[in-house]
């Protein structure tokens, strides 16, 4: 079993994966990329639902706080 800052640090490595080109923020491209690596067959469309989701502030990227 995992402690709460395991699961979060995990989450956290998985952000920085993502966010490919170490801006802070994952933009719709690097969500789309990651999905697609991970065999997920998604469209763009998908993606923007996703980020209509996560996108708390609605700038177009996922932060990191958001993505807690």
């Amino acid at each position: 079993c995992y402690t709460l800052a395991e699961k979060i640090d995990f989450f956290m490595e998985i952000f920085d994966k993502i966010d490919t080109d170490g801006g802070g923020e994952i933009d719709r491209s690097e969500m789309l990329q990651a999905l697609e690596n991970a065999g997920l067959n998604i469209t763009e469309e998908g993606v923007m639902t996703l980020f209509a989701m996560i996108d708390e502030d609605g700038n177009g990227d996922i932060d990191k706080d958001e993505w807690r």
